[in-house]
């Protein structure tokens, strides 16, 4: 461990503060797509790799680019997950916290990565099974503003 004398914690957090700004995070993936490129026959062929490459090898990570968000809602009890709506995908992103994508809004568009995969539920309002295309988000980027 370290020790640092309490009279030099506040220049610490300050200098610390101001390097983080200029950090830039890096997210990996393998297969970049365009938003009209998302399907459910691309999304069943990577769930279908993922399943077949067993507990040893990282899932296949996706980035979509330009998808257009028409909404955005806080999910779970507590309001602590997101999920990014958009024509045909949804972009979900699990115990964050409410202000998480606080800056994306209807018209805007974003850079997403992370894990593709339909969600299967039942409907019972419509009493059917919903398919719905989902990235579970390991990051977004705004690309353009409404």
């Amino acid at each position: 461990g370290i020790q640092i004398h309490k009279d030099n914690v506040e220049k610490l957090i300050e200098y610390c503060n101001t390097v983080l700004e200029k950090v830039e995070r890096v997210l990996y993936y393998d297969v970049e797509l365009n938003s009209a490129e998302v399907n459910h026959e691309v999304i069943e062929r990577i769930e279908k790799f993922n399943r077949i490459s067993g507990k040893d090898c990282e899932p296949i990570k996706v980035k979509v680019n330009n998808l257009p968000i028409t909404e955005r809602k806080l999910m779970g009890k507590t309001s602590t997950s997101v999920k990014l709506v958009s024509d045909n995908l949804l972009a979900v992103k699990f115990a964050v916290g409410d202000n998480y994508a606080e800056d994306v809004g209807p018209f805007d568009q974003i850079d997403v990565v992370g894990l593709p995969q339909i969600n299967k539920w039942y409907h019972r309002g419509l009493k059917q099974w919903v398919r719905d295309l989902q990235i579970i988000m390991d990051d977004y980027k705004r690309t353009q503003e409404a």
